[in-house]
């Protein structure tokens, strides 16, 4: 009986082991080092471990920023409370040092977290919280991000019309970026098919639906393909074109199981049942109504729009004089309605009391204080009029970050913030006069024949090509370029590109991926990045001043 038990301690064993050898393995790798390969890594495992060593070098080195980084990707691939275990350090680590960012997106993940588990009352405090913070801090795209979820729970309650004013703004701001924030941008989308339908505006739906799948295509997003799919088919449903809709609708159904999305799938089985009623087929209305049910019975959360699912059935088994399923599925309409109305009772009082309000009486203050500072009247007034039209429609980002654009995101964050921990400098011990010349010279060489331009360049490769190493280079580049290797050749690049730019009016009308592959990087996105970080301004925005310049 022991043996399975001494088993499973061997096991553990192993496992700790291994862990520890990694640990170990990470302990001298720079910040840098860290984040890129957390970064580039595809597994959850080695996230996890590099996120550890994040933790332990900024709990040693006393780096706040650095930690609250190490606490964000923790939480980005850990399960259940842990999520809101590592997003509360954060809050705890920043709560006297907030800055514009931070502990606002902390919040901001804790209420996408009560959201996947239809927690709605947790879900608005958090955002609330965020909410106060963006607004302190001015943060536009956070404050939208409140905007998006608050249009969210408005929706729930049944107040459209606040919703879809929440909803427009985020869309029309997303927009604006779309390749960058494509699925953010889908979301917004997404939720105005969806508003445009429960407000009967069918011609708006089926616009969004459609150009939202379109996009969907183009970016090759499978998920949001299906969703639009599944809403088009409601919007068809209620145009009467059942057919269409029953179509749209079983085919959206097995993408809706393969990601387990609960809600939208309860909301298909429906709107199955509903458009199969209206060709008489009860057997197939009964069965999807009872999925709904199943749906129901797991995750203990319906839309309130489909409540008319039990009374269907209610009525269905009435006919049949069937007592016990008609008492089973009263019973289950009483459970669901406590939930609705509890939900409906808390939401509609704080998103009024905690939400609205107070953000009305400090804009208000805030709208005084500005005309009696400045003595400008008039055009503080439509300031004040603007601020308050814009707090009345504030509310969060549904479908927010994905990872990978969240990690991008908090990355900028950090990189923004003053490390006072960290010597700009490395000192060069243990290397010879005639070694740090021999690298200089070969790094001039290196700069004049634009080797940089090479996609495939690595400190690696660049080492074996000078024929020295890797710590070598790295140290003779960070004391003498000031910078990390990475952040070296990222700027000569740059300088490349926008040299090109100035002088070269064909190389201007490229596309930002062919600017991006010609001076020597793999991505669009990653050489956008890089501009920006060394201009302080995107590349579209620079070539097109670039040719306004060329006009004149």
């Amino acid at each position: 009986m022991l043996k399975p038990f001494f088993s499973i301690l061997f096991l553990i064993g192993i496992v700790t082991v291994k862990a520890q050898i990694v640990a170990d393995s990470l302990k001298d790798k720079s910040f840098d080092y860290l984040f890129d390969r957390y970064d580039s890594s595809l597994e959850i495992n080695e996230q996890d471990n590099y996120a550890n060593a994040i933790v332990a070098k900024a709990k040693l080195e006393k780096d706040t920023i650095k930690l609250v980084a190490g606490y964000h990707f923790k939480s980005l691939v850990s399960e259940n409370n842990n999520v809101i275990v590592y997003q509360d350090s954060i809050i705890s680590l920043l709560k006297n040092n907030s800055n514009e960012y931070q502990p606002a997106v902390a919040y901001l993940y804790k209420a996408s977290y009560y959201y996947n588990l239809y927690d709605y009352k947790k879900m608005l405090d958090n955002v609330i919280e965020a909410n106060t913070l963006a607004i302190k801090h001015n943060n536009e795209s956070l404050i939208l991000n409140c905007e998006f979820y608050v249009g969210i729970l408005l929706n729930r309650i049944g107040s459209y019309n606040e919703a879809l004013k929440l909803f427009r703004l985020n869309y029309e701001y997303w927009k604006k970026d779309i390749p960058n924030k494509s699925e953010t941008f889908l979301s917004s989308a997404f939720a105005l098919g969806i508003i445009y339908v429960d407000l009967k505006q069918l011609d708006s739906a089926s616009y969004y639906n459609n150009y939202g799948y379109q996009k969907s295509v183009e970016f090759k997003n499978a998920k949001y393909e299906n969703y639009f799919r599944l809403n088009e088919g409601i919007s068809q449903f209620y145009q009467k074109n059942f057919s269409i809709a029953l179509d749209s609708l079983q085919r959206s159904i097995p993408k809706l199981i393969e990601i387990e999305d609960k809600p939208n799938l309860a909301i298909a089985y429906y709107y199955l049942a509903k458009a199969n009623s209206e060709f008489d087929n009860t057997k197939d209305v009964i069965v999807n109504l009872k999925k709904v049910d199943s749906l129901f019975r797991i995750y203990n959360d319906l839309h309130p729009k489909i409540r008319e699912s039990y009374e269907i059935l209610i009525h269905h088994y009435k006919e049949k004089n069937d007592l016990q399923n008609q008492l089973t599925y009263v019973n289950q309409l009483m459970k669901l309605d406590s939930l609705l109305h509890a939900n409906k009772s808390y939401l509609s009082n704080n998103i009024i009391k905690q939400y609205d309000t107070p953000k009305l009486i400090s804009e208000k203050e805030h709208i005084i204080e500005t005309i009696k500072n400045k003595e400008l009247k008039r055009k503080n007034i439509i300031i004040a009029l603007s601020i308050l039209l814009l707090t009345v429609t504030l509310g969060f980002c549904y479908q927010w970050y994905k990872r990978k654009l969240s990690k991008q995101r908090f990355l900028k964050i950090i990189s923004e913030e003053p490390n006072s921990n960290n010597s700009k400098k490395e000192h060069l011990k243990n290397l010879s006069k005639e070694i740090v010349e021999s690298i200089l010279k070969a790094l001039d060489q290196f700069e004049e024949n634009k080797d940089y331009l090479d996609s495939e360049m690595t400190i690696q490769s660049l080492a074996k090509n000078i024929n020295s190493n890797a710590n070598y280079l790295s140290k003779v580049v960070n004391y003498f370029k000031q910078r990390s290797f990475t952040n070296y050749i990222n700027g000569l690049r740059i300088d490349f590109a926008i040299n090109q730019l100035k002088k070269d009016k064909v190389f201007r009308n490229y596309t930002i991926d062919a600017i991006a592959s010609d001076s020597g990087f793999k991505k669009p996105d990653s050489f956008s990045r890089a501009f920006y970080k060394e201009t302080g301004m995107k590349p579209s925005f620079f070539i097109k001043e670039l040719k306004k310049t060329s006009k004149d």
